[in-house]
């Protein structure tokens, strides 16, 4: 995917954008024009944020072409993306004492 970089309410930073394609598995209807314009795609796309503190990404953008238009998904805010940033220590002891005492609740 193609790397850029997001600003919007609760997330600025890093994304990628992945193209997506469709496969019909059930409850379509073969060779519907739809069908086969979806399985020849090539305008899916996907972005995604990373999520903070979590080892996966969620969507902050989807995009589709269809035989009746394009459409955009798009979020306009996100809370949880942005990792909140830690206050830098005044010292090397509250350095020392906050890496001493922080613990995980995983």
């Amino acid at each position: 995917g193609a790397a850029a970089t997001l600003d919007i309410p609760g997330y600025k930073g890093p994304v990628v954008t992945c193209p997506v394609r469709y496969t019909p598995i059930s409850g379509h209807r073969e060779k519907k024009n739809n069908v086969t314009y979806m399985e020849n795609n090539r305008n899916i796309s996907v972005t995604l944020a990373p999520m903070a503190g979590k080892p996966y990404l969620v969507p902050v953008t989807i995009s589709i072409a269809t035989l009746i238009g394009d459409i955009r998904l798009e979020a306009e805010k996100v809370d949880g993306l942005t990792p909140k940033a830690d206050p830098e220590p005044k010292s090397a002891t509250d350095s020392t004492t906050a890496s001493s005492t922080t613990a995980s609740s995983n």
